[in-house]
């Protein structure tokens, strides 16, 4: 019998059910000028993507930022990573490419031209923001043609805060543990998705788990770090602009729960991932546990799959070293995104000790031919680590 305490340091929140998102959630973003909603670009030309580099200096220049070249490399890094998950998306006809740093000192200025067709991202001092917004030029916003067709978008970065380029990792964080913030700094990769699919015709979101919505962004595992990746109802709303009759994927991803209303915690701005909770051990002996989690479906097919939780001594999930609860849990999920509190039963046997809990989706069957699994196309993003860790006496 084990006594389980949780060693957490902010506000928690306990919830028993199961709450689907609203899979229709989605905006699509509104053009007054044009008089309707659902804006886009067109043809299947890519999109290019361009930094504008001298303004990225001036800003990592007056943040006095030790590292100037490495920031500069994580930013592009940022921006490439971006790129990569917006065309991760098979189901849509939209590409993006990253061209080359536009140069001139000016952001809005230069041979109109050469620029169509583009992204521009840059930072702004406030003056400069100030100057931008009486011309109506917001964080995210765009020029049209005469058949209102987006031809050149940018996104503005407000110089006055601090930014973070990088994965967490790179900011000495855990990817568990964070959302748009690492500390008291914003994520530059995780504002910019949010913005940049802003520019591809998206508003925010009615639901409160979505990259376009104004919550925290949950980060997943990736091979070699972590990744800021789209959820289902982003994948949605683009797939209603730029939808195509592709192969459909299958891609399952376990995030931590950001559910929570954003009042529930005055630090984080989110809900708790892990529950404080001591449960009385159950009649097969030993207690359990209720992790919150998030599962999402990011391909277009139903999944099945199982949902199952290792605790661990490490902060990497070993499974041939390590404890698997024997409590499973069997679902179905559609593209959409379901918040989930279970009860495991914590292993008997296993030592005492501080543990992490990991929790983790196996695919088990996929809508298709005969009902075979069908390979998972990122099965790093199946597992995560909880926040906090349980102590078992």
């Amino acid at each position: 019998m084990f006594n389980a305490t949780w060693k957490i340091t902010s506000l928690l929140f306990i919830s028993f059910l199961i709450i689907p998102a609203n899979s229709q959630a989605f905006n699509l973003m509104k053009v007054k000028k044009c008089g309707g909603i659902g804006k886009r670009w067109a043809g299947r030309k890519p999109v290019e993507v361009k930094l504008h580099l001298p303004s990225l200096k001036s800003y990592i220049k007056s943040k006095k930022f030790t590292g100037r070249k490495a920031a500069i490399a994580r930013a592009k890094e940022d921006i490439r990573q971006v790129i990569k998950e917006i065309n991760s998306i098979s189901e849509i006809d939209l590409k993006l490419e990253l061209a080359e740093d536009v140069m001139f000192p000016v952001l809005y200025r230069g041979n109109k031209e050469k620029y169509k067709r583009s992204i521009q991202i840059g930072f702004y001092n406030k003056t400069q923001m100030d100057t931008l917004r009486k011309k109506r030029q917001n964080p995210a916003w765009a020029n049209m043609d005469k058949k209102c067709r987006f031809s050149e978008n940018f996104v503005t970065y407000n110089g006055k805060l601090r930014w973070a380029f990088g994965s967490p990792e790179q900011n000495g964080r855990k990817y568990w543990e964070v959302g748009r913030k690492f500390g008291n700094k914003l994520s530059f990769r995780a504002v910019l998705l949010h913005e940049v699919t802003h520019t591809l015709g998206l508003s925010h979101a009615n639901n409160e788990y979505a990259i376009m919505n104004h919550g925290h962004k949950p980060w997943t595992s990736g091979k070699n770090e972590a990744r800021m990746e789209f959820l289902p109802d982003d994948i949605a709303g683009l797939i209603s602009l730029y939808g195509n009759k592709s192969k459909k994927i299958a891609d399952l991803t376990v995030t931590n729960s950001y559910f929570l209303p954003k009042s529930a915690d005055p630090k984080y701005k989110a809900g708790h991932h892990i529950m404080n909770k001591k449960v009385p051990a159950s009649s097969v002996g030993g207690n359990s546990i209720q992790p919150e989690i998030t599962i999402n479906n990011k391909g277009s097919k139903a999944l099945a799959f199982e949902l199952q939780l290792w605790f661990s001594k490490n902060n990497t999930l070993d499974r041939d070293r390590d404890y698997p609860s024997r409590t499973t849990y069997q679902y179905q999920l559609k593209l959409e995104s379901k918040k989930l509190t279970n009860s495991f039963e914590i292993p008997s046997g296993i030592p005492s000790g501080s543990y992490f809990i990991f929790a983790v989706l196996v695919p088990t069957q996929v809508g298709g031919k005969r009902g075979r699994p069908q390979r998972d196309k990122n099965e790093y993003n199946n597992t995560i680590a909880l926040r906090g860790k349980i102590q078992l006496n």
